[in-house]
């Protein structure tokens, strides 16, 4: 796939999880197009839901260390400089969600310093550019935290949440994005399928008297993954299911299987821009992105879009 943006060409790319499609992807000459414009994707053929696997050399051993945590983990977050990291901890038995600050160590074992509850349930995490705020994704949108707070142990180190005034829990707010500059928050909704998005901005100046909502931007069937390009002009969005009809298709055959593994999902390219003033209309593009694609990042450069489709 090719997506030719205002500043650069960025080529998407598709990845399965433990699986790969060995046809390969054909070369495709860029053609540069005008900012008024935007981006062109151009498809190739995405192979169906499969369970085959890709060969693949056994890695060394020693790569990875699994260091524990206080009840189920979600998402994370790491500070540029590496020294703290954040984990969303899902609720278990009596214990509420919360957010676990680990400290590095010089090692590959952060050590659990403390942790933040938070109301609700916390899910995916991120960090606003130059690391001042942690946003969880929650409810309906997500829990704001003070990060410099978090890191010393203040007991107000939550601000505050963003709200767009849905069912709450019943949203299913799932991942979080920011724009580059840090002013908008952008919130996958997997359960309403929509994307909330948030003047991040005028909810902190107000001390959030106001959640800053600014409306919501329609995606294909759960929405998931969400990746800001580097040059902060394209918000990336994966939807595990193209339409209601395969839904409704899955629902039939009475498996919740097919729902999340079993259908073509898609994969989004959103004005960043235009989002923050027209959200409705916001999306240029929708690629078939694999079965029940979910997580999403871009290459450091831009150039590649990366997707887990957790279906194959």
């Amino acid at each position: 796939m090719r997506i030719a943006g205002r500043r650069a060409i960025a080529v998407v790319a598709l990845t399965w999880a433990l699986t790969a499609c060995t046809s390969g992807t054909p070369h495709v000459a860029p053609t540069p197009r005008s900012a008024s414009v935007g981006p062109v994707v151009s498809s190739v053929a995405v192979p169906g839901c499969s369970a085959a696997s890709a060969p693949g050399r056994q890695l060394p051993s020693g790569l990875a260390h699994l260091s524990p945590v206080p009840g189920p983990p979600f998402g994370v977050a790491v500070t540029a400089d590496g020294r703290w990291s954040f984990v969303s901890l899902l609720p278990m038995g009596s214990r509420g969600a919360a957010i676990g600050v680990f400290a590095g160590t010089g090692s590959a074992s952060p050590r659990l310093i403390r942790q933040i509850p938070v109301s609700g349930q916390a899910l995916g995490v991120a960090l606003t550019p130059g690391g001042r705020y942690l946003l969880a994704a929650n409810g309906s949108g997500a829990t704001v935290i003070d990060v410099q707070a978090a890191e010393q142990g203040s007991g107000n180190a939550v601000l505050g949440t963003l709200s767009s005034g849905g069912g709450g829990q019943a949203d299913g707010a799932i991942e979080v994005a920011t724009s580059g500059d840090g002013r908008f928050a952008f919130v996958s909704l997997e359960t309403s399928d929509k994307i909330a998005v948030f003047n991040l901005q005028q909810a902190l100046a107000s001390h959030f008297r106001t959640s800053g909502f600014a409306g919501y931007i329609p995606t294909g069937v759960a929405p998931v993954g969400l990746a800001v390009s580097p040059d902060g002009d394209w918000l990336y969005s994966t939807s595990e299911l193209r339409s209601m009809s395969e839904l409704r298709r899955a629902e039939h055959q009475g498996s919740l299987s097919l729902r999340l593994a079993g259908g073509q999902g898609t994969l989004a390219v959103i004005n960043m821009h235009k989002a923050e003033t027209d959200p409705a209309h916001a999306i240029v593009s929708t690629v078939t992105a694999g079965c029940s694609p979910v997580r999403v990042i871009t290459s450091a450069n831009g150039g590649t879009v990366w997707v887990t489709a957790r279906g194959e």
